[in-house]
């Protein structure tokens, strides 16, 4: 004969000790049902609100150049990520703008 196996965690209970409850979707890590708590409207603004003066002058700068051509705006990305280089820059700043322009090249380029 064969041994049998134990059924899932929380099976042979009845009530709240089932790993998942009959009907209802399994819960996200983020709290809601939209997933995480950052993609709401409300945290996204919160989130910009804490960029510092330097961050949004760089984000103006380069908002500015998306009518320039992709090989324009590629030497200023360059030359900015070596001006703000944490390396290169020893500004407090220097490393938020550097994550921010690092960050920013997939709608920039």
């Amino acid at each position: 004969p064969r041994p049998t196996m134990p059924g899932p965690r929380g099976a042979e209970t009845k009530g709240g000790g089932a790993a998942f409850s009959a009907g209802q979707p399994p819960r996200r890590p983020g709290g809601g049902p939209g997933g995480s708590a950052a993609s709401s409207p409300l945290r996204a603004a919160a989130k910009e609100d804490d960029r510092g003066p330097e961050v949004i002058a760089v984000e103006k700068q380069m908002r500015g150049m998306m009518d320039q051509p992709p090989a324009a705006r590629k030497k200023m990305l360059k030359e900015l990520m070596v001006e703000y280089h944490p390396d290169k820059n020893s500004q407090p700043y220097a490393k938020e703008v550097f994550q921010y322009i690092n960050n920013a090249k997939g709608w920039f380029l």
